[in-house]
């Protein structure tokens, strides 16, 4: 006996070859999201903790008294503008009325 071939053999190949070019493309696919997902957590994700790790110790720095120096000269009150007479030196020594005050640490 005969063996008949199929009525349709091209659609079956046209089948075949796009259900394997689906196939390609979702190992393709798997294996690069695989690779996003490795570089996220050894890369990306220790650099992005390191980096938030340094804007809050810049942001403590800012905070400490070795960052603030106080460059005014003056300083008065809010009571009808009139001057309480304290003085700001360029040492860092504050005054009010003659008595001399320091800074401490």
């Amino acid at each position: 006996m005969k063996k008949t071939p199929a009525r349709n053999i091209i659609a079956d190949r046209l089948h075949k070859g796009f259900v394997l070019t689906c196939v390609a493309v979702t190992l393709y696919g798997v294996g690069h999201l695989g690779l996003r997902w490795y570089r996220y957590f050894t890369v990306l994700r220790p650099e992005a903790k390191q980096r938030e790790l340094m804007e809050k110790q810049n942001l403590l720095a800012e905070g400490s008294s070795e960052m603030l120096q106080d460059s005014a000269e003056n300083l008065r009150g809010n009571y009808k503008g009139h001057d309480l007479g304290t003085k700001v030196k360029q040492d860092g020594a504050l005054s009010l009325h003659g008595v001399k005050y320091n800074r401490t640490t």
